[in-house]
């Protein structure tokens, strides 16, 4: 109610055609994940806001809890909301700072950072915890698609820098030319 129309205009023309919203909707199969996910990201914002307006402890509490297990599922989704997330602090807290009734301190500041951090912070941790407890209940391997590491032992031969050096050209510059939204990012 305090921003002028414009504002909320300017946010969603920027929001709606930022690219990587609209290369995850043409390219994944996923979007439904993302839809929920945006949902539930800005539902958790507003926990976190809640939080801030001091309801007391028991509500305090349970909008804490909630957030945090409201980000272990977002965590599950989609590990990329967290970046959406804290773009989302960052714009409240920029916004806050210019258009709101008082300058936050340097206190108050750092206080809202760990209202919005915590929850996403834990909601993180268990959702690591989650699946390794899963994965050792299971008896599951780990893919290799997922085995993003270097191989520093590697480098100490001949062949080893020459099958790293394929390998980076495989994964990111061949990889540029089959997927077009990577392309872009590899120029």
């Amino acid at each position: 109610d305090k921003l002028p129309c414009y504002l909320y205009t300017a946010f969603s023309c920027l929001f709606v055609s930022y690219p990587l919203i609209n290369e995850i909707y043409i390219y994944n199969g996923a979007n439904l994940n993302v839809s929920l996910g945006y949902l539930l990201t800005g539902l958790s914002l507003l926990l976190a806001e809640c939080v801030l307006e001091k309801p007391g402890k028991v509500k305090t509490a349970l909008y804490t809890v909630i957030n945090c297990v409201l980000w272990v599922f977002l965590m599950s989704l989609y590990e990329s909301f967290a970046f959406v997330y804290v773009v989302l602090v960052c714009g409240v807290l920029i916004l806050k700072n210019l258009f709101g009734e008082k300058e936050m301190k340097l206190p108050e500041c750092l206080k809202s950072i760990a209202v919005y951090a915590f929850p996403l912070i834990v909601g993180i941790a268990v959702e690591f915890l989650l699946g390794k407890i899963l994965i050792a209940a299971l008896g599951i391997e780990g893919g290799g698609v997922g085995a993003n590491k270097t191989a520093l032992g590697a480098l100490t031969s001949v062949s080893g820098i020459i099958s790293t050096v394929y390998a980076i050209f495989r994964q990111h510059f061949f990889a540029g030319f089959w997927y077009f939204p990577i392309g872009l990012f590899a120029i």
